[in-house]
Formats: C-alpha cells, sequence, structure tokens
C-alpha cells in the first residue's frame, strides 16, 4: 500500500512538473513574447504589453530624421552587497560603438535613441527614398505598470537591448556611403 502511495505521488510529481515547465513563444514582426508559467508571463499578458508598446507608436517602419555613430562610449554595471563591515562588489565596464538616431513615433514627436552597433542590423533597401528604422521587441518577463506610465512621457525606455532583439535600419545604398561612417579600420585590413 505505501509503494502504490509513493508510485502515485512521483506520478503526479512528473505530471506536474511537465505541464508547469511549459514554456513557448509567440513572434510577429514587431515583437517575440516568450512566455511559460515559471516566470509568471502569459501569452495573454504577453500579447496585451505587446498592445501597450503599438500604442505608443513603437511598431512598424519610423523614418530617421539624423544619424550618427559615436565611438568608444563606456558602459558597465556594478552589483555588490555589504553586511556590517564585509561585503563584495562584482562590474564589469567595456567598450561600445552606438548608433545615434531621430526618428519619428508620430508626426508630431521626434524621438532621439542610441542603440549599441551589435543591436543593429543595416538592410540595403535601393526603394528607400529616406532611411528608416524598425523595432524587434522581446517580451519575456513581466512589466511594471511604472514602467508604461515613465513611457507615455518617453518611449524611449524600451529602446534599449533589454526590450529589444534588433533595430532594422532600412537604407538605399547612396545614403550609407553618405550618412553611416561604421567604425572599420581600414589600414588593419590591409
Amino acid at each position: 500500500m505505501r509503494k502504490r502511495l509513493i508510485l502515485f505521488l512521483v506520478c503526479c510529481l512528473v505530471i506536474l512538473l511537465l505541464t508547469g515547465c511549459s514554456s513557448d513563444r509567440k513572434e510577429t514582426d514587431n515583437y517575440i513574447i516568450e512566455y511559460d508559467s515559471w516566470n509568471g508571463l502569459y501569452l495573454e499578458q504577453g500579447e496585451l504589453y505587446a498592445q501597450r508598446l503599438e500604442d505608443f507608436g513603437l511598431f512598424g517602419e519610423h523614418p530617421l530624421e539624423r544619424f550618427k555613430v559615436t565611438e568608444n562610449n563606456f558602459i558597465g554595471k556594478v552589483k555588490g552587497g555589504f553586511f556590517l563591515v564585509s561585503g563584495s562588489i562584482n562590474g564589469e565596464i567595456h567598450s561600445s560603438d552606438f548608433l545615434k538616431f531621430a526618428w519619428h513615433s508620430n508626426p508630431q514627436d521626434i524621438i532621439i535613441s542610441s542603440l549599441a552597433l551589435e543591436d543593429i542590423v543595416i538592410t540595403i533597401d535601393e526603394t528607400k527614398k529616406i532611411p528608416t528604422v524598425q523595432f524587434k521587441f522581446t517580451i519575456y518577463k513581466k512589466i511594471s505598470d511604472q514602467t508604461f506610465v515613465i513611457a507615455k512621457g518617453n518611449p524611449n525606455i524600451f529602446i534599449d537591448s533589454k526590450y529589444i532583439c534588433y533595430a532594422r535600419v532600412r537604407i538605399n545604398s547612396n545614403d550609407l556611403q553618405n550618412e553611416i561612417y561604421l567604425p572599420l579600420n581600414y589600414q588593419e585590413m590591409e
């Protein structure tokens, strides 16, 4: 009797773990939602977040006003903890190049943003008269209501590698030569 009870409990635990560990993703042109029950993000909630991002005017192609590459920007983070007189600090800092750009989320607003070049995909499109940018967002965890309140005034809070898979810049080849100066060292390549 005891063995049957243990076997029954083990079977229930296995079934519970298999159903509770399910994770999945939904992908569109504008976003990827990665949802599962362990991190607390459900598909319906992810779709609600995506709808809010769309309401801020962040989906689709946006015309670029100006852009330039800024070189050797230092970025980093530090974490640590102390208790009484002992503790530890861990950190990292590195240099990265950024693309700083001005874009329209709607006809009235011009937003100044920057992303690391590693987050940018450049597509040559000879049909483009003016360069455009399109963001691909990733939604993988809960986003606080406070973050959305801040984004009403400044949607740049979502133009960050925390929320963006990549940004695709579409530009014709003539503008690429005239406008974007990618930081390449041609002397090293020869």
